[in-house]
């Protein structure tokens, strides 16, 4: 959500998870996507994801893909164009505890490809479509 408001619209970007991905999204993965892939700390878990990335390498869907994890592995590296290694530590960091710097990638992806069309990441609506304070929402009782 956060490219697609810096880049007032002109990025499309779309969350799933893996399983979600298979039941249909994976349509969408075409020569022109990014895939950003946040990996599970947990190892059971993770199988199912890499099992995930592993398909759309063999199908060769996405120009690329970014996997963001608290540790790569030679597969990880192998299945991916960029990796982003947040822990490399040897104590793996719960999910529930990433969620910051998960965000945080994409964030900073948001903002350069913000920069990149010439927009102004704090106010990137040049048509005043959205604004950073939201207005107009009414709170009922």
């Amino acid at each position: 959500m956060k490219m697609q408001e810096m880049t007032e619209g002109r990025v499309a970007a779309q969350f799933n998870s893996f399983l979600g991905l298979r039941h249909g999204p994976q349509v969408f993965v075409n020569d022109e996507c990014v895939v950003i892939a946040a990996l599970s700390s947990d190892p059971y878990v993770r199988r199912y994801e890499i099992d995930m990335l592993r398909e759309l390498k063999e199908k060769k869907q996405g120009c690329g893909t970014l996997i963001i994890c608290d540790k790569t592995t030679d597969e990880i590296d192998g299945l991916s164009t960029h990796a982003v290694e947040l822990y490399p530590q040897e104590v793996p960091v719960e999910d529930g505890f990433r969620v910051m710097t998960d965000v945080t990638v994409g964030q900073v992806l948001g903002t350069f490809k913000s920069l990149y069309f010439g927009l102004k990441p704090d106010n990137p609506s040049t048509s005043g479509k959205i604004n950073r304070v939201v207005t107009g929402v009414n709170i009922y009782d």
